[in-house]
Formats: C-alpha cells, structure tokens, sequence
C-alpha cells in the first residue's frame, strides 16, 4: 500500500493515480465487509460439506462420487428474495444462535456481536443486491455527441476490414496499413486479428453497413481458411504472414512465430 502511494511513471498525472489508488482501497474494503457479510454462510457450507464427508465415509459408504452439475445448480437458483433466502439459510441459522447466545452472556458481548449477527441476518439481502446485474450499454444515458463519435469510430474500423480484407489474402485481416513514408499494408495476421473481424462483420450487420448475405459470405470465406490451419500449427504460433495466398491442397504451415502462405 504504501508504494502504491507514489507513481511508478512520470507521464501518470497525481489526480489520475491517486484516483485509481482511491478505487483501488474502495473495492478491497467492499470485499473486505463482503467476506464478513458471508462468513457465516461460508462456515455453514463448510461444516455440511465437512458432515456429509465423514457420514458417507465412515457410516454410510455410499454416494462418495455424488455431486452436483452445473445444469442442476442453475436450475435451482432462483435470483428473487426467497431464494436467497433458501440458499443461504444457514448464516440465518448461525445467526439466530448467536443471537440466543449473546443474549444469554449479556455485558460488552452484545456491544461486539451485534454488528456482525446484524450482517449475517441480512446476507441474503445484501448477496442478491450485489448479484443485481448493472445496466447493459443499450440502457446507459449517452448524449448524441458521444453517440456520432463512437459510430464514426466503429465506421472507420469497418473500413479498414472492408478494405483489406479481401479474396486475394483468402479474406484473412492483415496486421496494419502503414500511410507514411509510403503505403503499405502487413500480409501478415494473428489470433486477435481474427477475432476482431468475426466480430466487426456481426456488428457491420447490426448497423446495417452491410447484408445479411454479404455478411454470411464474408464470414464463411474467413473459416474456411480458418479451418484449413493445422490444429497444431494454429496454437504454436502468434503471427501469421500471408502473401497474395493460394488456395491449394495442402494445410498451411505455420513456423516459430510466423508463417508463410505460398504465393500465387
């Protein structure tokens, strides 16, 4: 904490790093009380897990493979109050005793014990305020300045994909389009690349910059070189260079941290 308090780079201004630091010390004490809130849920899962052990172990000897799929966990969630309430009735449990509890010892007991049964009593509460989804971006108040610059910035990357993508690299994005001294565009590739165009051609199709069957066209042509890379080449390499490439027979070579595409 206290070399976080100076900046570790000259160009970061003071009101930007102590912002972040300030962020920073709010979201660990929000886990700090949040750790707190649960931990009587936590002891109780704890100790069920723990007597469910030794029964099935020593008494039992039965159900020592059983658990619970995620198809089943996510069907008996329920996000409305009471079934918070169900989910986390042992911290309402833990609390009551030490309710009882404190309440039998009396003196500077209760001066301590009472925040945290406090805490424990309302957990379900508090988990389903904190499990409350945050507005999605289609929700958010955006002032139409905002909103024409973020559409000229998505327009622009548009652009450059409609531009250079084309059929004479196999529909593949290249690296980067250099304007000065002389302009020149990088045949070569990566995984991020990639990524960012399967992604750029869905969103060109929700603005309405191009169809629905440009749109599929484009995305076929791109997976289909996609799958002609060798499983094994794919994940040992990071860049990939791909001049004026020519469909042919056999899988696409990929060295080191590049690889070449033959040309025509």
């Amino acid at each position: 904490m206290i070399a976080a308090l100076v900046p570790r780079h000259s160009g970061i201004t003071a009101r930007s790093h102590f912002g972040a630091l300030a962020t920073d010390v709010l979201d660990a004490l929000a886990q700090s009380a949040l750790l707190v809130v649960f931990l009587a849920h936590q002891a109780w899962l704890m100790l069920d897990a723990i007597g469910r052990t030794l029964y099935r172990l020593f008494v039992s000897h039965r159900h020592l493979l059983d658990w619970t799929t995620a198809a089943q966990s996510t069907s008996m969630l329920r996000t409305d109050w009471v079934g918070f309430a169900r989910q986390m009735a042992g911290s309402l449990f833990i609390a009551s005793l030490a309710t009882v509890f404190v309440c039998y010892a009396g003196g500077a007991a209760r001066l301590v014990a009472v925040p945290f049964i406090l805490a424990w009593l309302f957990a379900p509460a508090i988990a389903r305020w904190v499990s409350v989804a945050p507005a999605d971006a289609g929700n958010l108040a955006i002032v139409e300045a905002d909103v024409r610059s973020l559409r000229l910035i998505a327009r622009r990357t548009w652009r450059f994909f409609e531009t250079f993508v084309t059929e004479a690299d196999h529909m593949l994005p290249p690296d980067n389009f250099q304007e000065d001294p002389d302009p020149v565009v990088a045949h070569r590739t990566s995984p991020t690349n990639l990524g960012l165009l399967l992604l750029s051609t869905i969103a060109a199709r929700d603005f309405g910059w191009i169809g629905t069957l440009e749109t599929v066209e484009r995305l076929e042509a791109t997976l289909a070189t996609m799958g002609s890379l060798s499983a094994s080449a794919a994940t040992s390499s990071i860049g990939t260079t791909h001049p004026t490439c020519a469909r042919s027979s056999r899988s696409i070579s990929l060295r080191s941290t590049a690889a070449t595409w033959p040309a025509t």
